[in-house]
């Protein structure tokens, strides 16, 4: 039996009384205790990654003009932020590809700060297959444009409106992190070994 140390007084009083109720009710038995004391310095060997590397994820995006945008990546997230980059401010040569916000920022010259300007404001659990999880990364996606109502985000005409309780009024981004949870969470994920597919809680 393994006991934590509080002393060696306590020690030897815990090691008597017990060796007493063993030897009297089981008297083929025979105890061996051991008392460990907790280490006084607790080490962390593993630092919490930075938000860059988050990946299956939903952010927004609010500009010092207050434009708005939301968007999903499946890849780390300083990887799409790079890809929102005007050319003429990302300083590579490359072309950033067909981005709301680079056109925006390279339309109106704004600069903005990227650690204030993306917000992550969902992420996709962990577990399930990844066709599953990006299923519901689409999902989350779509909430999130429906609530914040970016400006910014051409592809929210294509998306097929989701039939939820809308809230009557547009939130923000921070407001957003907290009520996510709750229109995410009522999705299931059905996973059998034929097929994987995303259902609503009644």
């Amino acid at each position: 039996m393994r006991l934590p140390f509080k002393g060696d007084s306590v020690a030897e009083l815990i090691t008597r009384r017990l060796r007493n109720s063993v030897d009297t009710t089981y008297l083929a038995a025979n105890l061996c205790l051991s008392f460990n004391s907790s280490p006084t310095i607790r080490f962390c060997l593993k630092d919490k990654l930075p938000r860059s590397t988050t990946s299956f994820c939903v952010y927004s995006f609010v500009c010092s003009c207050r434009a708005s945008y939301v968007g999903r990546t499946t890849r780390h997230l300083s990887d799409r932020i790079r890809e929102h980059n005007p050319v003429s401010l990302s300083g590579s040569g490359k072309k950033p590809g067909s981005s709301a916000i680079a056109a925006h920022l390279a339309e109106t010259c704004h600069i903005i700060d990227k650690e204030q300007a993306f917000t992550i404001i969902y992420r996709v659990p962990l577990n399930g297959p990844r066709l599953v999880r990006s299923k519901l990364l689409s999902i989350a996606e779509a909430i999130g444009i429906r609530l914040l109502d970016p400006q910014l985000c051409i592809q929210k005409k294509l998306v097929r409106p989701l039939n939820l309780n809308w809230p009557t009024k547009h939130l923000v981004p921070q407001d957003l992190q907290t009520v996510m949870g709750e229109w995410v969470t009522p999705f299931t994920i059905v996973v059998s070994p034929m097929h994987h597919e995303i259902s609503r809680d009644q």
